[in-house]
């Protein structure tokens, strides 16, 4: 009988600060986390799987996934921009040492989120063994697979991968405080363009605590978007009297100065639409909206 054996596994789920009562803030504290905490950059796109295993002919091939799904155009487009990087000598060193590489997949054309960015690249997140229990994959290990993964590409026109940056070390809960209320001091219209959030992981390999923080100017773009996305479908695209309608319960979901000022000036807008505007990225739509009310009052 044969054995049943992991090929690939991902993080164990972890959650945003206040999201999960582990992840609240009052018990972020010595007694339920070990500190020191890495602190990384949370890059803004979606998430892609690598791993390697030898098939009914004994080749070595790739197993790639978008998050926990192996088909659809996610995992079709992170396959199309991670095989270029797939030689003999990558899948040979992923399947020895047994691991799963972890990828933020970004690209601003095919899935633009929040956060912009001005080209498509990879960020390697982490390589996690492909076992029951969580294991991280150590940094040795990890930096030279980086650079057997982007020593198969000779090509400038790719983007060579570059691993996930890490911002800080806090050793405290008032430190992690201070990080806290530092990172969000950034308000919507303080900036066109922040970051997404970070992710705090605990100082080891073994079954790390890991949660994340979403920063206030991402959580409101955000929120923007799915309002912005109502306004085209619910405002635009209907007849009068419906539009009328739907924009009164729109406007019962903004409840800070900073939700109405963004979509008065959508309704300003409401006439001047064009067609090729209703599949704009909140990206656009934040860049217009900088551009043609914010700037005209400074």
């Amino acid at each position: 009988m044969s054995k049943e054996k992991i090929i690939a596994r991902g993080y164990h789920k972890f959650f945003n600060i206040n999201e999960r009562i582990e992840t609240q803030l009052k018990n972020l504290t010595d007694e339920n986390i070990k500190f020191p905490l890495l602190v990384f950059e949370k890059a803004n796109g979606y998430l892609g799987l690598l791993s390697a295993y030898k098939n009914s002919s004994g080749e070595i091939v790739p197993w790639i996934s978008s998050k926990t799904s192996i088909s659809g155009e996610h995992a079709e487009h992170f396959s199309k921009m991670i095989k270029p990087f797939l030689t003999v000598e990558v899948l040979q060193k992923i399947l020895s040492l047994n691991i799963t590489l972890l990828f933020e997949v970004i690209d601003p054309l095919f899935d633009p989120h929040i956060e912009e960015y001005p080209k498509p690249e990879l960020v390697l997140l982490n390589g996690v063994y492909n076992e029951i229990e969580f294991r991280l994959l150590d940094d040795d290990n990890t930096n030279n697979l980086l650079e057997i993964l982007n020593g198969a590409i000779d090509s400038e026109k790719i983007e060579k991968i570059r691993k996930k940056k890490l911002i800080t070390t806090i050793n405290s809960q008032k430190e992690l405080l201070e990080f806290i209320n530092e990172v969000n001091k950034v308000k919507p219209f303080e900036k066109e363009n922040y970051i997404e959030g970070y992710v705090f992981q605990e100082d080891t390999l073994n079954s790390p605590f890991m949660f994340k923080l979403k920063t206030d100017w991402y959580k409101y773009w955000k929120y923007m978007r799915s309002i912005t996305d109502r306004f085209i479908t619910k405002v635009l695209r209907v007849d009068e009297n419906t539009s009328r309608s739907n924009l009164v319960l729109l406007k019962a979901n903004l409840y800070t100065y900073e939700h109405h000022k963004y979509v008065n000036w959508l309704i300003e807008r409401k006439n001047s639409f064009k067609e090729d505007e209703y599949k704009y990225s909140i990206i656009e739509y934040r860049k217009k909206f900088f551009k043609e009310k914010l700037r005209e009052e400074l």
